[in-house]
């Protein structure tokens, strides 16, 4: 898992990873969303609705477990993310895939 947190918080510290509710909607809004990145207890609701946004742009999304987001980060509570540059995307999806404990990857 410590290699999901460290990329997490270098795409962050880069630039390429917008965390949020506006920030992930804006992005998807945008185009410039590569891959959406949602925390377990997010609402059923919300996450829909975030769902359906990915799939209307044909972005992929990944649901991780309780925390990571936030805690990779060091924005406590955050549950949702969106990645803007390809590279990243390609391997946060690989190594949320890949990490036991994690959902596999949705392909829109």
């Amino acid at each position: 898992m410590s290699g999901l947190y460290g990329a997490l918080g270098l795409a962050k510290r880069a630039g390429k990873l917008r965390a949020g509710d506006y920030a992930v909607k804006e992005s998807l809004a945008k185009s410039r969303a590569r891959l959406v990145l949602m925390d377990e207890r997010l609402s059923t609701n919300a996450a829909g609705k975030l769902r359906s946004m990915c799939e209307a742009g044909g972005v992929c999304w990944a649901v991780l477990p309780e925390g990571t987001i936030g805690g990779a980060i060091g924005k406590a509570g955050c549950m949702m993310a969106a990645v803007e540059d390809e590279a990243f995307a390609k391997r946060l999806s690989a190594m949320a895939a890949q990490e036991s404990g994690y959902q596999a990857q949705q392909r829109v």
